[in-house]
């Protein structure tokens, strides 16, 4: 209970622009990394095989909050670790197109309905298949995700993985000075 509070409470500062965050450049690549060594050895112990291709330039910057956004890629490695089916697969590659940094997520079964992917990012939504309550999911950190992935006009979507489950994809503008 403390923590859908606590995520409401999150949620409803983000929505009004209140968020506190510091806008700098950071290495995102570097901070998704290091968050999924943190996950690793959860990841292992269920089972899911993890496929990570970040490339080499781990320098690439964009305007954004460190601290924000590994709590960004933290809710996403969550919910593979709350929803994708054991024995599972788990990828995450990246991007660069257009100066934009595009940060991939998918995971395997299960997957979502069409209508639910198109309901996924919204404030307590959860899907009626097995990403429902049973698995802990408050329906409230994909909400917080985009909140602050808008936050640095960055855009998040949803789509359906080619592994069976869902793919996240999320786009943010590189920093003008690289570096």
């Amino acid at each position: 209970m403390g923590k859908l509070i606590n995520d409401l409470h999150e949620l409803s500062i983000a929505e009004t622009g209140a968020l506190s965050a510091v806008e700098e450049p950071v290495k995102v690549l570097n901070i998704l990394a290091n968050t999924v060594k943190v996950f690793e050895a959860r990841l292992e112990q269920k089972n899911i095989h993890l496929q990570i291709d970040l490339g080499q330039d781990f320098e690439v910057t964009v305007n954004s909050d460190a601290d924000r956004m590994a709590q960004v890629f933290s809710n996403l490695l969550e919910n593979t670790l709350r929803y994708t089916e054991s024995p599972g697969e788990l990828r995450i590659w990246q991007e660069i197109s257009e100066g934009s940094l595009h940060v991939n997520i998918e995971d395997s079964k299960p997957g979502v309905s069409d209508h639910a992917l198109e309901h996924l990012f919204d404030r307590l939504y959860r899907t009626d298949f097995s990403r429902t309550r049973k698995n802990g999911g408050s329906g409230l950190g994909l909400a917080i995700c985009k909140s602050i992935v808008e936050m640095f006009a960055g855009e998040i979507r949803a789509s359906h993985s080619s592994l069976g489950g869902v793919r996240i994809e999320i786009i943010l503008p590189m920093a003008t000075t690289q570096g």
